[in-house]
């Protein structure tokens, strides 16, 4: 079923007002680049525990800060047990690509195919300013590209050359399976 853009961007909007996180057309989404997390000026606490808050309320794979209007290089992914919060991720190595369902709080109700590494090497800063690199795959892996996309100001419909979008009911949740990748 074809899909207008008015409607889309209508309901997104309205959407997000009550979720509390930027609609797809806010300034804080397609900038080109959001800045370093700097763990000597910023709290990477306070983002932390807020990036946390709305992804737990949500129930979603994750989100970055700029959704938040946040204007730094962090997002947090879903865990089993605790939430995994990527400071200035750094994609190492990429394998296998296929095309997959995402969807995103910033488009809500809104699922498109995309393409996307299936295996993901990524350097990043933890909470404590700590280097690590860890390996994400499957749908850790697209969550990861999904959230490092919105840091670097690709908006979600650019991903796909396809105009095959799917848009479902409210509700609909896709894997709810931990997405935290492995050391």
């Amino acid at each position: 079923e074809a899909v207008s853009g008015s409607f889309i961007t209508s309901n997104a909007l309205a959407l997000c007002a009550n979720l509390f996180i930027k609609p797809h057309s806010s300034k804080a989404l397609i900038s080109l680049r959001m800045p370093d997390f700097d763990f000597k000026s910023d709290n990477p606490q306070e983002i932390a525990d807020k990036l946390n808050k709305v992804l737990n309320h949500h129930n979603a794979h994750g989100v970055a800060a700029n959704q938040l209007g946040i204007r730094k290089r962090v997002f947090a992914l879903k865990g089993d047990e605790k939430n995994l919060v990527v400071f200035n991720p750094k994609v190492v190595h990429t394998e296998n690509e296929v095309i997959g369902y995402e969807g995103c709080l910033s488009y809500p109700n809104l699922w498109i195919k995309i393409k996307r590494a299936t295996y993901v090497r990524a350097r990043f800063k933890d909470i404590n300013g700590e280097v690590q690199t860890m390996t994400f795959d499957g749908m850790g892996a697209r969550a990861f590209l999904h959230e490092l996309d919105h840091l670097v100001g690709i908006d979600f419909l650019k991903t796909t050359g396809s105009s095959d979008w799917l848009v479902w009911l409210a509700g609909f949740s896709i894997l709810s399976a931990s997405i935290v990748g492995r050391r």
